[in-house]
This record gives C-alpha cells, structure tokens and sequence, in this order.
C-alpha cells in the first residue's frame, strides 16, 4: 500500500496564523485527512480551521480543541491532480488571561481511500 503524503503545521505561540496544502499528484482519489496532534492553547483562545479543495470550502470546524477531544479529523476527497489546503487560525474566545498562550498542532494527509 503507497505511503501517505503528510504536511503538519501549528498556530498559537508559533504564529496566529497557518497553511499547509498537499496535491494529489497519484492517478487514483485520495482522502484529506486533518488531524489535531496536541490542543494546548490558553483558555482564552481557540484554534479554527477550514479544508479546502482546489480552493473550494468543502469542511471546517470552529474549535480544533473540541474536534481533538471528540476524537474527530475534518475529511473530504480529493481528485487525481486536485490541491488539497488546510487553513487554521487562533481566534479570542474570551478575556481570560494566561502565563503562556499555548499551541494546536496539526497535520494534513493525503491517505489511500480504503475500498
């Protein structure tokens, strides 16, 4: 079975914004998968992110936070020839105040369809 492509990226302390893309340069479909690594921002902030196909909105979700406690990864198909892009952004969710602002790490994979 072909390996899978991966990108990983973060937001948080790294930088309040991030993009990872992957390109299916295969001749069969593949699955984007977005995966939350580790989910350690403050209180005070959340981590959003939206999946993209051929710069098409086709998945989101608005706290990775919560997506990584559900056990759960944003999904969607991506064609022979087609750029998968993750955007992920830290957005203030309350005025709480903490020492250290934290980080949500993340990865996007390109994976065999399973039949």
């Amino acid at each position: 079975m072909p390996e899978a492509l991966k990108a990983a990226g973060a937001v948080g302390e790294p930088g309040r914004v991030a993009f990872v893309s992957l390109t299916n340069d295969t001749r069969a479909t593949k699955a984007a998968l977005m995966r939350v690594t580790a989910a350690n921002l403050c209180p005070s902030h959340r981590a959003a992110a939206c999946l993209l196909v051929d710069a098409v909105p086709v998945a989101s979700a608005p706290d990775l936070g919560e997506l990584k406690d559900l056990g759960r990864t944003l999904t969607a198909p991506v064609a022979p020839g087609q750029s998968a892009v993750l955007v992920v952004t830290m957005v203030e969710a309350s005025t709480a105040m903490c020492i250290r602002l934290g980080e949500t790490e993340f990865e996007l994979v390109l994976a065999p369809v399973e039949p």
